[in-house]
């Protein structure tokens, strides 16, 4: 009976110590997945719109008033 004892705790002990390794791999999986996220958001690119898009404001002021209704409305209703 001794001897099962003994292997019982034996196996406990490498069950725990297999749990424990499982869960730093895991967690060093998450830190890398983090890190290559982090990596990401900082280097993605930036839309910027060109600059002779929109530049003359008269232009950009007539389009926006030909989207008008006939009452001067914009026909979005609150």
């Amino acid at each position: 009976m001794a001897s099962i004892a003994a292997l019982s705790a034996s196996f406990e002990t490498n069950l725990k110590a297999i749990e424990d390794e499982q869960k730093d791999s895991a967690k060093a999986i998450l830190l890398n997945q983090v890190a290559d996220l982090r990596e990401k958001v900082q280097y993605r690119p930036v839309f910027t719109a060109p600059a002779s898009s929109h530049s003359d404001t008269s232009e950009a002021a007539s389009q926006g008033s030909s989207n008008l209704g006939s009452d001067g409305s914009s026909g979005v209703h609150a």
